[in-house]
């Protein structure tokens, strides 16, 4: 069996978020990149004569990232809203693929 190897990144998915300052992200759901693995199964009977040599490859779809991000303009003098303490998201860009990030352009204002 091969290592599972990722063979590309996951798309993401932007949700404008009203209650975030703008300028801010927060993960929702990291995704996952799509992978691919290869597994080899030889099977010999008792004599150790190989009777089946197969070879065979899974491969697995992405999934997406999802991303809030914040379009409040706070005014001046105004608070950040509070956080949202019951969120399990996770605020960090820290993902499994190197150099991932949040290279992606942000949804309009009107959306």
């Amino acid at each position: 069996t091969s290592k599972l190897r990722s063979t590309g990144k996951p798309e993401i998915k932007l949700i404008p978020d009203k209650k975030l300052v703008r300028g801010k992200k927060k993960v929702v759901d990291p995704g996952a990149p799509s992978r691919k693995v290869s597994v080899r199964r030889i099977v010999t009977n008792s004599d150790g004569e190989v009777i089946h040599d197969d070879r065979w490859d899974s491969e697995y779809l992405s999934e997406t990232r999802i991303v809030r991000v914040g379009k409040m303009r706070p005014g001046p003098g105004k608070k950040s809203p509070p956080s949202d303490e019951s969120d399990e998201s996770d605020e960090s860009d820290e993902s499994d693929e190197p150099g991932d990030s949040e290279e992606t352009q942000e949804p309009d204002d009107d959306e």
